[in-house]
């Protein structure tokens, strides 16, 4: 009961559960524990938080958004009764494929309070964000993380290194595919990070440049904390 219905699985290939499985402790080997309050950054359909709900303690949290208003309702209606520390809100964006009357992502205010989580992540959103949107994205982490808390995103890093998984549209420091996709230059990492709001960056290199399946797990990670 606690897995979405099939037509909802909007994760690429891979089991749903043992895949919450893995990136949870993703989440765990870069500095989240138990009594953290947490935001999932594009929570989807509950792919992250389900994993969450075996990991977070009674003193911990759990705040996700999203712009699909749908698998927003799936996850209040079906997640958060058995767990009622975790939170779903849904994000009015623009969005071509689920919201056409939005805020434009690069001015869009998450609805939070400011230093209000200990540990935010963003997994496979930035991804999709051109570099105004994700510039607000990366400010916004920052204004609701305490001092202190870690930030933690998946990205496409384009180093010049040659990879089966393309980007031929040049914007300068980001490449965007003709379909979706958004890789950003890795000299860029300084202007999405920059040293005077983040301390402790760090890149952690995925495997999608060297012909690996192009899923959440082969990405890149950067981590950081805010000053």
């Amino acid at each position: 009961p606690e897995l979405p219905p099939h037509r909802y699985r909007q994760i690429g290939p891979g089991d749903f559960r043992e895949r919450s499985t893995q990136l949870a402790a993703l989440l765990s080997k870069n500095g989240l524990v138990p009594e953290h309050r947490v935001l999932d950054i594009g929570c989807g359909i509950g792919r992250v938080a389900l994993g969450l709900t075996s990991v977070l303690s009674p003193k911990g949290s759990y705040d996700g958004f999203d712009v699909d208003a749908r698998a927003v309702r799936w996850c209040t209606e079906n997640l958060t009764p058995r767990h009622p520390r975790f939170r779903f809100t849904h994000a009015n964006v623009l969005t071509i494929r689920h919201n056409h009357n939005g805020v434009p992502a690069e001015e869009y205010r998450f609805p939070y309070d400011d230093a209000s989580f200990d540990f935010a992540f963003a997994t496979s959103v930035f991804t999709h964000l051109e570099m105004p949107a994700a510039l607000q994205y990366f400010r916004e982490a920052h204004r609701v993380l305490r001092p202190g808390g870690i930030l933690l995103a998946t990205v496409f890093l384009f180093d010049g290194t040659p990879s089966k998984l393309e980007f031929p549209v040049d914007r300068g420091d980001y490449r965007l595919r003709e379909a979706s996709g958004v890789a950003f230059a890795e000299a860029s990492v300084g202007a999405l990070l920059p040293e005077d709001l983040w301390t402790d960056m760090r890149i952690q290199r995925g495997g999608w440049q060297r012909g690996g399946t192009f899923s959440v797990l082969t990405q890149d990670v950067l981590t950081a904390r805010k000053r």
